[in-house]
């Protein structure tokens, strides 16, 4: 998780998972076929975070069949106020 954010908590449907400042590491195991695993990262962005900023979220999947799949997702943080809850992005 980029370190504009704080992570607040994580779930995770099957498995195991580690937290280390903001990094997250899922462990889930075997997933027999046409089964799936979600792990669910909840962060804030910090409040010492000066709108507008860019970052880029990676995950990385390592599996027992060899080698690392990794994809990217850029984030934007704008600034503003959120309106159901009147908190800063």
């Amino acid at each position: 998780v980029p370190d504009i954010f704080t992570i607040e908590s994580a779930s995770a449907s099957q498995g195991t998972y580690t937290i280390n400042g903001n990094t997250v590491v899922l462990n889930v195991g075997t997933l027999n076929p046409s089964i799936t695993a979600t792990l669910t990262i909840v962060a804030k962005v910090r409040g010492d975070v000066q709108p507008p900023v860019n970052a880029m979220n990676t995950a990385n999947v390592y599996y027992s069949g060899g080698g690392r799949r990794s994809v990217s997702s850029p984030i934007r943080i704008t600034g503003g106020v959120l309106p159901r809850t009147g908190e800063h992005p």
